[in-house]
């Protein structure tokens, strides 16, 4: 029978310094420091907008790091701003490894790097208040326009970019793939769609477009979900046609298999805007190599898919996920 070592607190200084403080180069001009052994803060200076947001993972147990910094990432990205600093904090429960903690600060340091986010701070420990590996991470950005989510005006035309549910399928792929009979070539297909997690490309170009005036990160409870949120915090109504919502065939398989509803699939990767002038929007993105589609209007009132000739209303739910997903 094997030993579980048990554990409880935080790392020592020595395995901070191997595993978080020595993996850290700041990059960008506006921060001053950042973690380090005994600092209790890190500083940022600016003078432009600055975006605040936080996002935990609790759901994923696969490439936790990566998604810890996309998913948060891409919150400012949806306020028109470029992220460039963010807090990590990483929590697992007392049987773990030493080494799962270093697997994730790696993946989060890899992302971030790619990205040109800078880790100035945290915190990493082992506790009994969890059952497996969580995360959290506040994301800081700057930005020269800020679109809220609530901007959307009645007329506009709904918009997504790329396709629907690419979080929910790299996650269950990754989980219960070999479960459900996915290919090898299907399973390296959904393991290659972590490319497209990220919407900073994205945002960027249609924060740069007056005619946008409202952009939101699909992330839990889909694009239902999303689509309920927008139409509460703006106020007005929304139609989302369901045929004309892009999913891909490893998606429809893998939900189809679990009996998952992919409206309301984990879409981290998927940008929902409203826009008065849709085709300016889609030859932008086209030039920056993002495909988009327009999948509904802004109305008056009341949120609903439209399925053929019926209309359902659609709330925001506990995502598929949580009930698909690996227990």
């Amino acid at each position: 029978m094997r030993c579980v070592r048990m554990r409880v607190g935080k790392l020592t200084n020595a395995e901070l310094d191997e595993i978080v403080f020595g993996r850290l180069k700041l990059k960008n001009p506006e921060v001053l420091f950042g973690a380090g052994l005994a600092e209790d803060c890190a500083a940022v200076k600016t003078d432009q907008t600055v975006l605040v947001t936080t996002d935990p993972i609790t759901a994923a147990t696969f490439d936790v790091g990566r998604l810890s910094v996309d998913v948060s990432a891409n919150d400012i990205a949806s306020s028109g701003g470029k992220p460039f600093a963010c807090l990590l904090t990483i929590i697992v429960p007392p049987d773990a490894e030493l080494q799962t903690v270093k697997d994730i600060m790696t993946d989060a340091v890899r992302r971030a790097d790619e990205a040109g986010i800078d880790i100035i701070g945290g915190h990493t420990e082992f506790s009994d208040a969890v059952v497996r590996p969580i995360t959290s991470v506040t994301m800081f950005g700057t930005c020269k326009r800020a679109v809220k989510s609530s901007g959307a005006k009645v007329g506009d035309a709904v918009m997504v970019t790329k396709t629907l549910g690419i979080e929910g399928t790299i996650i269950l792929a990754a989980e219960r793939g070999r479960e459900i009979g996915l290919t090898d070539e299907e399973l390296a297909e959904a393991e290659s769609l972590k490319e497209k997690l990220s919407v900073l490309k994205e945002g960027e170009v249609l924060a740069g477009l007056s005619s946008v005036h409202c952009m939101h990160d699909v992330t839990e409870g889909g694009i239902f979900g999303a689509a309920a949120e927008i139409s509460e915090a703006a106020k007005v109504g929304i139609e989302i046609y369901a045929d004309k919502v892009p999913f891909l065939p490893i998606t429809d398989k893998i939900t189809k298999a679990l009996g998952a509803d992919k409206f309301r699939f984990i879409s981290s990767g998927s940008m929902l805007f409203t826009t008065s002038e849709p085709q300016r929007a889609i030859e932008a993105l086209e030039k920056a190599g993002v495909s988009a589609a327009v999948i509904g209007k802004i109305t008056k009132e009341g949120a609903f898919a439209v399925f053929g000739n019926e209309k359902v209303a659609v709330t925001v739910d506990a995502d598929e996920l949580l009930k698909v997903g690996k227990k």
